[in-house]
């Protein structure tokens, strides 16, 4: 009995060090991201363009500093409801995160110019998300609309089958929901 015993805490404790080992070696991780629009955010009445043009940004780092490493703008509707891509991540901390940034274009930026924008007002931008501060969000976007910030740690990049969160809300009456997927 005393032999399972050691057995079992032999194994829990290498399965620990395995665990934290493989967190400590990931210095380039690849994922695979996947959004998906499961409402869009211009669909409320016949007047409205029934598309999303959508900017996505993601930044990898951590509450202080974060860098973009991916940046796209595409158009989800009706035919296009979901967008794919692999990222190659630099290496990664342990207090590092992964930021999936989603924008509504509605003045004509360039991608480069809001993705700036985001980089460089990213702290001041995830504060007024989480604290629903809208005209703080104004004062970095202008008429650009914040649809949300999905936020993933390290525990959750490796995690065997992947990480699914939601970006939900609601603009002018309209609803609009996506899903962020890394895996």
């Amino acid at each position: 009995m005393k032999i399972t015993h050691i057995g079992f805490i032999v194994l829990l404790l290498t399965t620990a060090c395995s665990t934290q080992k493989q967190l400590q070696k990931t210095s380039n991780i690849k994922t695979n991201l996947q959004v998906e629009a499961i409402n869009l955010s211009e669909n409320f009445t016949t007047l409205a363009s029934q598309n999303d043009e959508v900017f996505i940004i993601v930044l990898q780092g951590n509450k202080d500093s974060a860098t973009v490493i991916h940046k796209t703008y595409t158009i989800f509707d009706y035919n296009k409801s979901s967008y794919e891509t692999v990222l190659a991540l630099k290496k990664f901390n342990n207090d590092d995160m992964l930021a999936v940034v989603l924008i509504e274009e509605d003045t004509g930026i360039s991608l480069d110019a809001i993705s700036k924008k985001v980089s460089n007002n990213f702290a001041a931008l995830q504060s007024a998300y989480q604290n629903k501060d809208y005209a703080s969000t104004y004062d970095i976007l202008a008429d650009d609309d914040l649809l949300g910030i999905a936020i993933f740690t390290k525990k959750e990049l490796l995690q065997k089958n992947g990480t699914l969160l939601s970006i939900k809300g609601s603009r002018l009456l309209d609803k609009y929901n996506y899903s962020v997927h890394l895996q």
